[in-house]
């Protein structure tokens, strides 16, 4: 959700500094604030909610000083939700690479026919 107020963030720092911000009642720690500096997406996990101006973050902000960042803020929940799809996603696009590579040594080394799995889990037979 577009959250109250605009964020500066300095570099290698864990803090967040607020501009008429609202984070006691709008952020939630383990949640997640969003910005885009630069047409560069960045998030952050919320270490600490310490006031209405200022939170910190659990890492570092990697980048240069901004200010006057527009941001928004994910709730714990759909933020779990999401990073948890994410890993699924991800492992999903791995095993289909793991599939690949096994499918395309059995092509390139095998004579005759040859099995090769497909990420949905059927196989296919054909000449090698």
């Amino acid at each position: 959700m577009a959250a109250t107020g605009t964020i500066a963030l300095n570099a290698n720092s864990l803090t967040v500094s607020g501009s008429g911000t609202k984070f006691t009642t709008e952020a939630q720690v383990g949640g997640a604030l969003v910005t885009y500096i630069g047409n560069v997406p960045y998030t952050f996990v919320v270490g600490a909610i310490n006031s209405d101006t200022s939170i910190t973050l659990t890492a570092n902000y990697q980048g240069t000083n901004v200010s006057g960042q527009s941001f928004s803020l994910i709730d714990r929940g759909a933020y779990t939700a999401i990073t948890a799809e994410l890993g699924a996603r991800t492992a999903q696009a791995i095993r289909g690479l793991n599939y690949d590579k096994s499918n395309w040594q059995q092509v390139l080394t095998g004579s005759g026919n040859v099995t090769v799995n497909v990420p949905d889990g059927s196989q296919y037979t054909g000449p090698s």
